[in-house]
């Protein structure tokens, strides 16, 4: 079930046929955020006293989050055979090719959205006018006039997004499935031991933190001059 429209439509209907309890149990702890603001969220919508027409019904769905590594033994026996008024969802993570998950949600930014849009609105209307008696299409005049235009406003954006990429951590964590193509910040955060027995090796730490900082500085670095350019260009 990919749609999330047809998942609603299917728990109401099992709701209105005597299963309201809802569990959704990720085989994944990354996964475990997304099964507490579904019990959030499904609560908070579907709970309700009073009917359209007024009447005290005190009707909707139990939303029920658990986690399948530690709760499977101490809850899935009561799931399959107490009574028989529960939905459950199992949920796994899917492969999304190499980068596909980290790259794609960055290509929909706001950011960029509003740096083109401030560019964009400094274009004098009369170069659109003269491009058009020129023969030029849309197209042609995004491609012949205005791109050639936005280079400085293309490097500021890359350098935004490179750092807010390179700095990921949460996303990153639960949309990838392979250690290779995990962010180094999840990678920083692993030098640090989880036991409470075992001391941190702080050097180690500070070294893997200062290799970290390398890529951001050299890029702010390299691209400063077009950067600053684009940002105020965009601002004019």
């Amino acid at each position: 079930m990919r749609s999330a429209a047809v998942i609603a439509l299917l728990l109401r209907e099992f709701t209105r046929r005597g299963k309201p309890n809802h569990v959704m149990m990720p085989y994944c702890n990354a996964l475990y955020p997304l099964a507490d603001w579904f019990r959030q969220l499904w609560a908070e919508s579907l709970g309700k006293r009073h009917d359209l027409e007024g009447r005290e019904v005190f009707a909707g769905a139990t939303p029920i989050k658990a986690l399948g590594t530690t709760d499977q033994h101490s809850q899935v026996q009561l799931y399959r055979e107490g009574p028989n008024d529960k939905v459950i969802m199992f949920l796994e993570v899917a492969d999304f090719g190499p980068h596909q998950g980290l790259t794609i949600p960055l290509m929909t930014s706001a950011t960029a959205t509003f740096l083109f849009r401030q560019f964009y609105l400094t274009i004098p209307n009369e170069m659109a006018e003269a491009a058009q008696l020129d023969g030029a299409g849309p197209l042609r005049f995004l491609w012949s006039f205005l791109l050639p235009l936005s280079w400085a406003n293309i490097a500021a954006l890359f350098v935004v997004l490179f750092i807010y990429g390179w700095n990921q951590y949460l996303w990153p964590l639960m949309i990838t499935n392979t250690e290779a193509m995990r962010t180094v910040v999840i990678g920083l955060e692993g030098l640090i031991p989880r036991s409470g027995t075992e001391l941190p090796t702080w050097n180690l730490i500070m070294a893997g933190a200062m290799m970290a900082l390398l890529p951001p500085v050299a890029i702010i670095v390299l691209m400063q001059r077009w950067f600053v350019k684009g940002l105020v260009e965009s601002e004019k």
